[in-house]
Formats: structure tokens, C-alpha cells, sequence
């Protein structure tokens, strides 16, 4: 009876809002709205730190589990309408007394205006609530991003969302739940 009722409750509101996202290895989530489109979702093989000696193979110690895994999506065709994605990286374990998170979005974000920069705390990681625009008149587009790193410093995870300044008008409480509602688990 009590199954009926929630199941006659979730159809009356319309069902479910949200398609979820949920990294290979079972540890980064994200949702987003459901008449969003993901446009290509799984692993990828690139690494976010360059190194000259870097190799394929990464360093993992006794503990480590974060696959490079990437999912992107968009809320419809062009400018007008948000785009982003929720990606984790593994940070090699012969980098990691020397890797910072900082200077990690430094080299990703590079010359932008209007940038700003928070601390933040979700869950049990740490990192940065990062927003700025790049472009100028009609190109110009904002972004809104997450950058988080474990304790270990043996996972990165980020979230980013873009559009044009009438998009994010329109779409901001989408883009802010996105953002707010991304979490990583042990």
C-alpha cells in the first residue's frame, strides 16, 4: 500500500527531475536536470598534470581508487543555453608533496577576467569555488566551477558549467544546484 502511494506521489509530481551521474568507480556523483542532455560520459585517458618524465602508468600507493572519469552535458545547442561537465583525475603518488590544488587552476583557467576565488569544503574535501569570464560583447561567456581535492591528495574533482550572461540569467538556479549538489565518497 505504502509503495502505491509513493510511486502515485512521484507520477502525480511529474516523476523524476534529475538524470544522475555517477562515476565508473562509484565514488564522484552529479545530477542534473533531467531535459539536459549527456553528450558523452566514461573514462578518459588524459591526465591533468603535464610532467616532462611523466609516463602512463601512475603512481598509486596502498589506498588509492580514483579513476579518470568524465561526464559531459548541456541543456541544448548554443550559447543561450548551459554546458559543462564533472570529471575526476587521479594525481600520481610521485607527484603529490609537490601538487597544488591552486596552482593546478591557475594553469587550467589562464588569462580570464573577472575572476574569483573561494575556499570550500564538500564533504571531506577541500578546494575552490572558481568563477570567471572569458570573451568579450555577444562571445563573452561565465563559468562556474568546483575544484576539490581529498586529504590524500591522491583524487581531483571538478565540476564546471558555461554560458553566455542571458543564459546564466536564466539557468542559474539550475547551474548553482549542479554545483551544489556534486559530492564524492570514499
Amino acid at each position: 500500500m505504502l509503495t502505491g502511494v509513493v510511486l502515485l506521489a512521484l507520477t502525480a509530481c511529474g516523476g523524476e527531475q534529475y538524470t544522475y551521474l555517477e562515476s565508473e568507480d562509484g565514488h564522484m556523483f552529479a545530477r542534473i536536470p533531467k531535459d539536459w542532455d549527456v553528450q558523452r560520459e566514461g573514462a578518459v585517458d588524459y591526465t591533468l598534470l603535464q610532467r616532462d618524465n611523466m609516463v602512463n602508468l601512475f603512481g598509486f600507493t596502498p589506498g588509492d581508487s580514483t579513476e579518470p572519469w568524465r561526464a559531459e552535458f548541456r541543456a541544448g545547442a548554443g550559447a543561450d543555453k548551459p554546458a559543462g561537465f564533472v570529471e575526476s583525475q587521479h594525481v600520481d603518488a610521485r607527484w603529490r608533496s609537490s601538487f597544488l590544488l591552486s596552482t593546478l587552476i591557475d594553469g587550467i583557467v589562464g588569462d580570464v577576467d573577472n575572476l574569483e576565488r573561494s575556499r570550500v569544503q564538500v564533504g571531506d574535501l577541500d578546494g575552490y569555488r572558481v568563477t570567471y569570464t572569458k570573451g568579450e560583447d555577444d562571445d563573452m561567456r561565465r563559468y562556474d566551477e568546483l575544484y576539490l581535492i581529498d586529504a590524500r591528495k591522491s583524487g581531483v574533482y571538478l565540476a564546471s558549467l558555461q554560458c553566455d550572461q542571458k543564459c546564466h540569467q536564466l539557468y542559474g538556479d539550475e547551474i548553482e544546484d549542479v554545483l551544489t549538489t556534486f559530492r564524492v565518497e570514499p
